[in-house]
């Protein structure tokens, strides 16, 4: 799975890639993404080119938005496993 990180989210970033991601800093590189981690506000421009980027170079899921406000990151760790912020049961 690609991660984008939001710039400033370095704990997050290191903690990810030690758990096996692959992880980039968000709005710096041009490439298909899975998941945003993000914690202020982001555009949503940005957001769409790289939604656009990930259709067309995967089954088109779309990217998985995690707001890292609050949340630890193996919280964060554990929404990404999941791709949802509360277990299902």
């Amino acid at each position: 799975m690609t991660v984008a990180v939001q710039y400033g989210l370095d704990g997050i970033k290191q903690q990810l890639i030690l758990n096996g991601f692959d992880v980039v800093t968000y709005g710096e590189n041009n490439c298909p993404i899975d998941a945003l981690v993000y914690a202020s506000s982001i555009s949503i421009e940005q957001i769409q080119h790289y939604a656009n980027l990930t259709s067309a170079k995967t089954s088109a899921h779309g990217i998985f938005l995690v707001n890292a406000q609050n949340k630890t990151a193996d919280e964060i760790i554990q929404i990404l496993i999941r791709r949802s912020y509360s277990p299902v049961f």
